[in-house]
């Protein structure tokens, strides 16, 4: 949220962020979203998935990523159909 905040008096719109801690993976999209979502600002965000940190760490990446795109689409699907 601090790096959010910090960006806010340069006037952007949305940030874009793409984590890659290959220990902090599981739900940390979820946490950036939240964080600008709060401070105010649109994001765009994906899990950076490399092989540095082994297979196992990339397959747990590409797993964050499939996650949190799936609830975000579970989401908005649920928002279109309040709208209705």
């Amino acid at each position: 949220m601090l790096r959010a905040m910090e960006a806010l008096p340069c006037g952007p719109t949305a940030i874009i962020d793409s984590p890659r801690e290959s220990e902090r993976d599981r739900g940390s999209l979820d946490v950036i979203a939240e964080a600008c979502a709060a401070v105010g600002v649109r994001v765009n965000v994906a899990y950076g998935v490399t092989g540095r940190h082994g297979h196992d760490a990339a397959l747990r990446g590409l797993g964050e990523n499939e996650r949190f795109l799936l609830a975000k689409a579970a989401l908005q699907a649920a928002r279109l159909f309040a709208l209705l």
